[in-house]
């Protein structure tokens, strides 16, 4: 048995399709005529990106959708889509992970190239009031809620009475962290219906929950406070309100619904729901595109580029492509500046001036910063190219990732901020490796590190899965992966109750490698605590090579409803056991089968691990190995039987049957050995648990029936 982790550095290698579901976000100009009337083509293009917390640190295991795919983050924050199909008008990409606020981004990118994205995810801290009292609470940087009392209602529209969990967080439209944080591309729909650029003056998100987890909701006609603080520096002099917006979570578009009271220091709004809001003038929007370069004219690649107003007012962000190419939405008519994020400074980079059509800005030089190229390629344990993966370039000041041409090559113009030096690390996505860090000098002009082999395993097992397209997010602690008769792999995943009191999570495979097909059976819970469970037989599964005890394999499967991929190592290589027993008729009742009581066929048992075993989900049965039904004499056999494990056999009686009592007299090769199993289910019987040892014969199980 081993600790093992569900979902770190794992699904990112798939891409997993994504439909009938909550969480599914609408790609605003995919297939539709765009609100803005602009014209919107889709590119396949490739995307990666990094999900970070507030302290800039990886968040492993986050959800990201897109365009009807998914994936998930793996130990670095990584994500990774090739060939995708993206909007040019920007599809909406989405950010789930418990315990943080869910981001939105929009995404577009050019045929073929590398796109990249960047966020920051905010953690949730929940403050708790009475419902039938109300409060006012105070949230970061001095913005607050004010809420009534006796206005909050439950999921199905009541009266709720008791605790109210808030989670509540302002995002101050000044700091590069709002450019990370906030929600959307401040694209949104007026009052008329028209699309508009939004310039923001603060966003705040705001969740209502119960004790128990059920979402809560203010009551219809009943409205909250929220209160956002003026920044320094932003003019609001010449507004006595301003719009309020609300996101639409499924498009991404910020929607118009009401006004905020300008006030000395703070905005003021009435909403009458929760989701994130927003305090907006809007504006017409123009496109612009542009390519960023430096003094030699060499591309800039995942570099984060700003539009503010002149009072400082965000107005737009973006990462630049690997051509350094960027493209966005911005408001006509203002006067705008952009500038880029670099070594944690905002430095001021061109006049953008007052825009009435959309507009290619071109090439744009940025000479005042010291840059290297950094160049090499990814390879992998064969000396191929590796296209299906990424670099990470570690400096003092942060991290930055580097994604590969089609031929595995990369080259990226690197801003400095007096480092010493530089450390880099590749990664294969498909075969799940790494290589060995290396080290160099980052102040040089060009830096060729030349192949990069990636061959080395990653240290952590992993397990990914999906069921329905919905992740199993309960950590599994224990694991078992053994190769039987060298021909059956069985993997065996099973995971406590955990501190809420759920059921436990299990899976159990089993995989003919000679027929290369697999039998399952698998249940856990998902983000939303819902059990979900499958089973089926019939599974085409894609397995690494291997030979040893201890050795690495990867495993990926999808049938549309099943999916998962898994690292793991081979725990045992083992002769399977075989259990046998006999059913015949009892007629005296009296637990032991006499001379002359006649066998009884037909009858099926099914056979059961231990480990695996859950009272929300059984039984575990998988194909003819796994359940057997009584022969002509009375005999039963299960094979292939995993050894090393405990067992039991169970029996569900039939109408008129009597079970004979258990264990009676001396000799057991001829006892009844089935006690019930069940306090409320009387139909039910099991053998108890025995120890199946590797190549054991196991022929003593008896079942006495009186008809």
């Amino acid at each position: 048995m081993k600790n093992i982790f569900l979902i770190l550095f794992s699904a990112l290698i798939t891409l997993l399709s994504f439909a009938c579901r909550k969480d599914v976000f609408t790609d605003v100009n995919n297939g539709v005529e765009p609100i803005d009337g602009g014209t919107v083509t889709i590119v396949e293009t490739n995307l990666t990106g990094l999900v970070l917390d507030s302290e800039k640190q990886p968040i492993a295991g986050a959800e990201i959708h897109i365009a009807s795919q998914a994936a998930i983050t793996d130990e670095n924050g990584v994500y990774r889509f090739t060939n995708i199909d993206l909007s040019s008008g920007g599809s909406l990409l989405n950010i789930i992970k418990e315990g943080y606020f869910d981001g939105f981004q929009f995404v577009s990118g050019l045929p073929g190239q590398n796109s990249y994205q960047e966020a920051i995810l905010v953690e949730k801290e929940a403050q708790v009031f009475d419902s039938q009292v109300g409060r006012i609470l105070t949230i970061n940087g001095g913005s607050s809620i004010t809420f009534q009392p006796n206005t909050i209602v439950d999921s199905d529209g009541e009266n709720y009475q008791g605790e109210v969990l808030v989670s509540a967080h302002w995002y101050d439209p000044s700091t590069e962290e709002t450019i990370h944080t906030m929600p959307g591309d401040l694209r949104g729909i007026n009052l008329e219906a028209q699309m508009v650029q939004l310039l923001s003056h603060g966003m705040m998100a705001v969740e209502l929950m119960s004790p128990s987890g059920e979402e809560l909701q203010l009551q219809t006609g009943s409205t909250a406070t929220l209160k956002f603080p003026i920044p320094n520096g932003f003019n609001t002099a010449n507004y006595s309100t301003i719009p309020t917006w609300h996101l639409d979570e499924l498009t991404g578009l910020w929607i118009e619904e009401g006004k905020a009271v300008v006030g000395d220091d703070f905005l003021t709004a009435e909403v009458a729901h929760f989701s994130f809001w927003n305090c907006d003038v809007p504006f017409p929007l123009v496109n612009i595109t542009g390519t960023l370069v430096t003094e030699t004219g060499l591309p800039i690649a995942n570099q984060l580029i700003v539009i503010k107003d002149e009072n400082n007012n965000i107005s737009q962000s973006g990462y630049t492509n690997e051509s350094g190419f960027f493209s966005g939405k911005v408001p006509e008519g203002v006067d705008l500046t952009m500038s880029i994020f670099h070594c944690n400074q905002d430095f001021f980079l061109l006049a953008i001036g007052n825009l009435t059509n959309d507009q290619d800005l071109g090439d744009i030089s940025v000479n005042s910063i010291g840059s290297s190229t950094i160049s090499g390629a990814l390879e992998d344990c064969a000396f191929q190219a590796i296209t299906n993966g990424y670099l990470k370039l570690i400096t003092n000041t942060g991290t930055t990732i580097i994604s590969p041409d089609n031929d595995g090559n990369f080259s990226y113009n690197y801003f400095d901020c007096e480092e010493m030096e530089g450390t880099i690390i590749g990664y294969d996505l498909t075969e799940m490796k790494t290589s060995d860090a290396i080290i160099f000098d980052i102040n040089q002009p060009i830096i060729d590190l030349g192949a990069i082999t990636v061959c080395e395993n990653i240290a952590d097992e992993f397990v990914s899965i999906f069921i329905d397209d919905k992740a199993l997010v309960i950590n599994f602690e224990d694991l078992d992966v053994i190769l039987a008769d060298n021909e059956i792999l069985y993997i065996w995943v099973y995971a406590e109750n955990d501190s809420s009191g759920l059921a436990p999570t299990s899976l159990l495979i089993k995989y003919d490698l000679n027929q290369n097909i697999a039998q399952y059976v698998c249940g856990g819970y998902d983000l939303n605590q819902d059990w979900i469970a499958t089973d089926g037989e019939g599974l085409t599964m894609n397995v690494s090579p291997f030979t040893n005890v201890g050795e690495l394999i990867t495993i990926s499967f999808d049938n549309g409803e099943f999916r998962g991929n898994f690292q793991l190592f081979l725990d045992k290589i083992v002769t399977s056991g075989v259990v046998q027993g006999k059913i015949w008729m009892d007629e005296n009742e009296n637990g032991i089968r006499d001379v002359g009581e006649l066998p009884i066929a037909g009858k099926e048992l099914t056979i059961r691990p231990a480990l695996g075993y859950s009272s929300s989900y059984y039984p575990m049965e998988l194909g003819d190995n796994f359940s057997a039904v009584s022969d002509i004499d009375g005999n039963f056999t299960f094979s292939g039987i995993i050894v090393g494990e405990e067992h039991d056999i169970y029996y569900f009686k039939e109408i008129g049957e009597e079970i004979s009592p258990a264990n009676l007299g001396s000799d057991d090769s001829i006892d009844s050995d089935f006690i019930s199993g069940s306090s409320s289910n009387p139909d039910f019987f099991k053998s108890g648990f025995f120890l199946v040892e590797e190549g054991g014969d196991y022929t003593n199980f008896g079942l006495g029936i009186k008809l």
